[in-house]
């Protein structure tokens, strides 16, 4: 029997605005931290820093040149990762959705499960992959 690990949640938010503040993108990610995983942990902060990238960057370029200037306008990002532990595994979920605040519309959604080992510190392949 394995030792009981630490997981807490961290959560990331920034928020990127217009020049004139009409337009909004509310960019939050919440990611599981595994005490004395660095390997597992390093893989999701990678994932986290992409995607505050991606809003920094093309995602409120985007939205800001889509929209009409001077209209209001709040999209939100959010990825949520969270994990189930078991005695040599966790299973960690990934959700991203974002949103059109103000019409209270979904605008994409993406799931995704990834199962690791942690005696190895290593992620193992999906069974929909074996053959």
């Amino acid at each position: 029997m394995t030792e009981q690990i630490d997981v807490t949640t961290q959560t990331k938010r920034e928020v990127f605005s217009t020049q004139d503040g009409r337009g909004k993108l509310i960019c939050t990610v919440s990611l599981p931290s595994f005490e004395g995983h660095n390997k597992i942990n390093s893989f999701y902060s990678q994932i986290a820093d992409a995607c505050m990238e991606y809003c920094r960057g093309e995602l409120f370029r985007r939205y800001a040149s889509e929209k009409e200037q001077g209209s209001l306008w709040e999209i939100r990002y959010r990825l949520a990762v969270s994990a189930q532990m078991s005695e040599t595994n966790a299973n960690v979920s990934l959700a991203v959705t974002l949103s059109d605040t103000l019409a209270r519309k979904t605008l994409a959604k993406h799931y995704e499960t990834h199962l690791w080992s942690l005696e190895y510190d290593k992620m193992l392949p999906s069974k929909k992959h074996k053959k």
